[in-house]
């Protein structure tokens, strides 16, 4: 059986037909997950502007100067929220339109950890 006809052809061999999976174009890494790193400007100019103000979803994008919401989320705000930088003023409504975002004590610490680095 041949699949993927874009990665180029593969034999996938079926139980019975000797040998299992053969496949010539095996990918020699692993891709390395799309995650921020803790100390790069953006991660750090997201904690310091929801930190006197609860920011918006936008308002922290606009702070960051990323223009594609959908690598935002992904990539900024869902990892910061769930490593406890960054709370929602609405846990139970993840998507509302009124959701906003604060600064968690551990955020604060990682913006004057950030601070003194650059010192």
């Amino acid at each position: 059986m041949l699949t993927s006809p874009r990665r180029g052809l593969h034999r996938i061999g079926k139980k019975g037909e000797g040998g299992g999976e053969t496949d010539r174009h095996r990918a020699s890494t692993m891709q390395v997950p799309c995650k921020y790193h803790a100390s790069t400007p953006q991660v750090v100019t997201i904690l310091q502007a929801a930190l006197h103000e609860n920011r918006s979803r936008g308002e922290l994008q606009e702070a960051a100067q990323l223009k594609n919401r959908d690598n935002f989320r992904k990539n900024y705000l869902k990892p910061l929220v769930e490593d406890g930088l960054l709370e929602p003023m609405i846990p139970d409504k993840p998507r509302s339109p009124k959701q906003r975002y604060r600064t968690t004590a551990a955020g604060r610490a990682l913006i004057k950890a950030a601070g003194e680095e650059e010192r």
